[in-house]
């Protein structure tokens, strides 16, 4: 789709779910000037400039004018390019109803201090930040109120940023830690024990690559409401 024909799109006043693959900063400014109503938003490997003629942006991203979008419930950023701290912040400080984030394999300038910001969205329940190197345990277990993270590659998470996100995270249904090196049985014995006494009826799925683990976890878990498997 080219510039002009998104623009008319754009147009359409009640728009409320739009998908688009590689576009760019007109792309993100008249979406973000035009479409207010819309509550689905997925650009999948944007690309934004890092630079004018050599010369370096300012410190605030045009990603940032996604923050416009106050109806979003569900935005996905996913191989974005050159995202960055403002963007984070304006996200969390203007789309209260998001639930779900996606900003996986975004080759992007944010830190995790930025990130600590998404802990404010209280109605967000899926977030996904797989493939970035800046995760930690100590952005882990901040996290509170999530259904599903998918944090597979992120690898500097270790059993113990794992296990404490588990228990602060009583209604988890999907976890997705996979290659990530570090982990072992520990975690499958960890997640049996905060799981074994759920009286909400849900079932945590734990995605892991490690055979040696889910070959463990076969006479560990005694639970009911946990599962550890591969895809």
């Amino acid at each position: 789709m080219n510039e002009t024909a998104l623009k008319k799109l754009t147009e359409l006043k009640n728009l409320e779910c739009l998908i688009l693959e590689e576009h760019n900063e007109e792309s993100i400014i008249a979406i973000s000037n035009n479409c207010k109503k819309l509550k689905r938003l997925e650009i999948h490997h944007c690309i934004i400039a890092s630079s004018i003629d050599g010369e370096p942006l300012p410190s605030s991203s045009v990603f940032d004018e996604l923050s416009k979008l106050q109806c979003l419930e569900h935005l996905n950023l996913c191989y974005a390019q050159n995202l960055q701290d403002s963007t984070i912040t304006a996200i969390a400080n203007n789309c209260k109803n998001l639930k779900s984030l996606d900003i996986r394999g975004s080759i992007c300038d944010i830190t995790e201090t930025s990130l600590v910001v998404l802990t404010n969205l209280e109605n967000l329940v899926k977030l996904d930040v797989s493939c970035l190197n800046i995760i930690t345990d100590s952005f882990l277990i901040k996290l509170k109120g999530l259904k599903e993270l998918h944090c597979y590659s992120c690898k500097n998470l270790t059993n113990a940023g794992i296990i404490k996100f588990i228990k602060n995270n009583p209604d988890l249904e999907r976890l997705d830690v996979r290659y990530i090196n570090n982990l072992t049985s520990d975690l499958a014995i960890a997640a049996d024990q905060a799981t074994k006494n759920r009286t909400n009826g849900i079932i945590l799925s734990i995605i892991i690559d490690d055979l040696s683990i889910i070959k463990a976890s076969k006479s560990i878990i005694k639970s009911q409401w946990l599962v550890v498997q591969q895809i």
